[in-house]
């Protein structure tokens, strides 16, 4: 930095050297001696680029440096950190944004890597990021002022000087000594033309630093701008200048009214040079400027046209719209509340509202909103398609459809509407209607990917798999790669039995999103159906990997296991499952299972029990347990729990077969024995063993 503030004085210098030398040489001698100081500037000029290179040099080696670290451990964080800290000050702002996410991925909560990120982005112009990561930052460290601090920056920057000031106050308030915050609020307070508050602020800094020179400074300035102040208010309005400004107005109500907005503009500015308090000058101003795209002086036009005139709705409106615009949903919602007070006729406010009002999640106050919008403007589509948005979103389904229908009978074109009404008949599984609707939007969005994919998704439904798959396939080809598009087509092919086919594409569906658990699974059950057991192990483990919690994964795996006679492991992932699941009475069925291969039969009698502990209807549990008890010559025992099956259904014709067997084998009572095995054969006249039992009948 010192060498930067000599260079002027030395080019100076040279400077008087060259009228000294012009002024007592010949003209030969004095271009010799202008030769000569330009080879000095140029050498100068040399060695501070040499410097400036020999910086990037050194930064170059610190790239290097951070890659290497990264390269041997790239779950470095500070590495990235540093990396990104580099390509920041060289102004490569993509490449620092990369590397401080690859930080924050490693460790979230790194306040530092959340600070430079959000400078980064306002560095970029990004200042919707920025403001983001700030808060982030915020949640970890509450009480950090120079994010405070430079999250005000952002706001001024935008225009938003209330939300500014704010900031900046929660800075000062966290740390009395920061003579920083003390500086930004003052010219905050400045710029709102609060003085007295600004001064108030640049004194405070002075406290706090006697020897700052910029407080200095901002107080005499603001003393001087005062006193000017003062002396224009001692001059009288001229009532000359009064009429020149609403002559100025008017032309430029007329040139706003032509579309000559430019011109408008600067009539209106005319008119405020004539007469600085013309209210109605600043309303408009504020409009254009906002159409313009100039938030700051937006803002400033419109609170100076509501400090003026408190009742103008229009400036109340407009103001919402900026807020509205730039996501700073309080504020909006506030203006607009404050706009429609003053005119409540405003449909397009209370639209605006309604759609604030729906993101809040306040649905009924939404709705209201929307209703009293399509009641000012009876061919509001748009009031009346979120209408039924947020009818959709309260459940109150019929009133969503006639909202969406009233959509486009106001509008035949607007797309969306027939795109809800065909959601709404899939979630009431009304599959007919909704592909009716669907066909309909098509008509209006031939190209929406999602159109076709909510078709396929009926079509399935509706057991039309040929059609679904072609819907499924053209809402690929739309949107190109998608997990869960690729998904429902598995499943549609799933359902065909084309097990290849759905197991590869499935496969795709977890090229796009490994973490798929589900897709694994079924892709493990696919495996076990076509009693390929090895490759159903490696998606049901794949699965679990994935979600450590899946019941369902460790149940299939057990079974799996059992299948191929690992019955340890099978043992294994069935103690997992129920660890998770403690009701799961499958997983306890196929623990019993198991451990009656063993002839572990008290573990299994164990097991069966909580799987009718777990759901005492279940009819595989009951059957289990009484085979067992039947196998453990316990025939009375057997005979309850066939017994109760019955009770549960009395058409279930095994256990008839069961309990004819128990009479006839173990209890010694032919009657029921011929009783049970008659019902049997009439359950299943059929039966593969249907003559075998009709001879033992015919021997009792």
């Amino acid at each position: 930095m010192k060498k930067r503030s000599k260079q002027p004085e030395l080019l100076t210098l040279i400077q008087k050297k060259i009228d000294i030398l012009r002024k007592g040489s010949n003209e030969k001698g004095f271009y010799v001696l202008i030769g000569s100081v330009v080879i000095i500037l140029i050498l100068l000029i040399l060695l501070v680029r040499s410097c400036s290179m020999g910086r990037i040099g050194e930064l170059s080696k610190q790239i290097k440096m951070y890659e290497q670290l990264i390269s041997e451990n790239p779950d470095n964080y500070l590495a990235h950190q540093g990396l990104a800290n580099i390509h920041k000050d060289l102004g490569y702002y993509n490449k620092a944004i990369d590397e401080y996410e690859k930080a924050l991925k490693l460790k979230p909560d790194s306040v530092d890597a959340l600070n430079n990120l959000g400078h980064t982005y306002a560095m970029k112009g990004d200042y919707e990021k920025a403001i983001e990561t700030y808060q982030k930052a915020l949640g970890y460290n509450p009480r950090n002022t120079e994010l405070y601090n430079r999250l005000a920056d952002i706001y001024a920057r935008q225009g938003f000087d209330q939300r500014a000031s704010d900031t900046y106050k929660k800075a000062k308030n966290i740390n009395p000594n920061d003579t920083q915050a003390y500086m930004n609020l003052g010219r905050m307070y400045e710029k709102q033309g609060l003085y007295d508050e600004a001064l108030n602020e640049y004194k405070n800094a002075l406290k706090v630093d006697p020897d700052n020179k910029e407080a200095k400074e901002a107080i005499e300035k603001l003393i001087m701008q005062k006193k000017e102040e003062r002396d224009r208010a001692n001059i009288k309005p001229d009532e000359r200048s009064l009429d020149k400004a609403l002559e100025y107005y008017q032309r430029g109500m007329e040139a706003e009214k032509k579309g000559d907005f430019n011109k408008a503009n600067s009539l209106y500015n005319k008119a405020l040079d004539h007469h600085p308090d013309l209210q109605q000058a600043h309303s408009r101003l504020g409009e254009l400027y906002f159409n313009d795209g100039n938030n700051n002086k937006a803002i400033n036009h419109l609170n100076k046209a509501i400090q003026l005139n408190p009742e103008d709705a229009n400036a109340h409106y407009v103001l919402g719209q900026i807020y509205d615009k730039n996501k700073l949903n309080d504020s909006a919602i506030n203006e607009y509340e404050k706009s429609l007070k003053i005119d409540p006729d405003n449909a397009y406010a209370c639209y605006r509202l309604g759609i604030l009002y729906f993101l809040k999640g306040w649905h009924e106050k939404a709705k209201a909103m929307f209703i009293k919008a399509t009641i000012l403007k009876p061919d509001f589509d748009k009031a009346y398609y979120n209408l039924g948005v947020t009818y959709h979103e309260l459940d109150d389904v019929q009133n969503a459809v006639n909202a969406y229908q009233k959509t486009v009978t106001i509008n035949p074109d607007y797309k969306g509407a027939y795109y809800n009404i065909g959601d709404i008949y899939i979630k009431q599984k009304s599959y007919s209607k909704a592909i009716d609707a669907l066909n309909k939007e098509l008509t209006r969005s031939p190209k929406d990917p999602e159109v076709f994919y909510n078709l396929g998704v009926s079509y399935a439904n509706m057991k039309d798999l040929d059609s679904a798959i072609k819907n499924f396939k053209t809402a690929i080809d739309l949107k190109g790669n998608d997990s869960d598009y690729y998904y429902q087509l598995a499943q549609a092919y799933e359902k065909k039995d084309d097990n290849i086919t759905a197991i590869k594409t499935y496969n795709k569906a977890l090229d796009l999103n490994p973490t798929d658990h589900i897709a694994l699974f079924n892709i493990g059950t696919l495996y076990f159906s076509m009693n390929m057991y090895k490759e159903a192990i490696q998606s049901y483990s794949k699965a679990i990997k994935v979600n450590k919690r899946f019941a369902k994964a460790y149940n299939n795996l057990g079974l799996t296991y059992k299948k191929i006679g690992e019955l340890d492991k099978g043992i294994d992932a069935l103690n997992n499952c129920v660890d998770i699941s403690p009701d799961m009475v499958d997983a306890h069925n196929n623990l019993g299972n198991i451990y009656e291969e063993k002839k572990l039969y008290d573990e299994a009698l164990s097991e069966y029990k909580k799987a009718i502990n777990s759901n005492p209807v279940s009819i595989e549990s009951h059957f289990n347990l009484g085979k067992l008890y039947n196998k453990l010559n316990l025939p009375d025992e057997a005979e309850k729990e066939f017994l109760k099956i019955l009770k549960i259904n009395s058409q279930y014709a095994d256990a008839y077969k069961s309990l004819g067997y128990l009479y006839y084998e173990k209890l010694n009572n032919n009657p029921k024995a011929k009783e049970h095995f008659t019902k049997y054969l009439n359950l299943k006249p059929s039966a593969s063993d249907a003559n075998v039992i009709k001879n033992i009948v015919n021997g009792l």
